[in-house]
């Protein structure tokens, strides 16, 4: 019985020894696992970073190659819709694009925004408008491109405009007029392609 004791004792201070140095080690692993996925998600987004800024990188590159100088976008709003949230993301991300954008800010008229493409040697002119006044506004700006003989530059711009209306306006010289939603890329790339085909010098 007193061997017996004896023993039980001897399991009991083992064990009690032991548990401290079980918890540590476990203790030990949770933080091993926890460094782990830690060094493995910084590694993933590092590698995230590089992938897209290769593939800026490389679609520079493209455009690069394609014209051997940096497009330029003139980006206006004009009349007095006074909302350009719109037209100043869609100047951010064309400069982001490689794109040297100039943005005239609000209430300008179509001469004003002709002049200033002509002054400023533009390949392509952004109008983004929301007032409904699209039918008097794109007309007007073709009529005065025409007359500063700016046929090689692009008019192309974005709203909330009727397909039926995009077509009349196509009809007269409009270019590509985009609605919301419309994505970044594509617009970079109807600008690219535009740009490459009528005026790569």
């Amino acid at each position: 019985m007193h061997r017996e004791l004896e023993t039980v004792n001897k399991w009991s201070l083992l064990c009690s020894s032991s548990f401290p140095i079980y918890r540590q080690e476990r203790k030990n692993r949770e933080w091993a696992g926890n460094l782990f996925l830690l060094l493995i998600s910084r590694y993933l987004f590092s590698i995230h970073i590089k992938e897209k800024s290769i593939h800026l990188h490389q679609f520079n590159i493209t455009m690069s190659k394609v014209l051997n100088r940096p497009i330029r976008v003139l980006v206006a709003k004009v009349g007095l819709d006074g909302h350009d949230r719109g037209a100043k993301v869609i100047a951010t991300s064309l400069r982001d694009a490689g794109m040297e954008v100039i943005y005239t800010g609000l209430r300008q008229t179509p001469e004003m925004v002709v002049n200033t493409a002509l002054q400023e040697d533009v390949d392509a002119i952004g109008i983004s408008i929301l007032s409904g006044a699209h039918m008097t506004i794109f007309p007007k700006i073709i009529h005065f491109m025409k007359e500063k003989q700016l046929d090689d530059v692009l008019l192309t711009g974005g709203g909330i405009i009727p397909e039926s209306d995009r077509m009349k306006l196509a009809e007269i010289g409009v270019g590509e007029l985009f609605p919301p939603g419309t994505t970044m890329a594509s617009i970079v790339a109807y600008i690219q392609n535009w740009v490459a085909e009528n005026r790569n010098f």
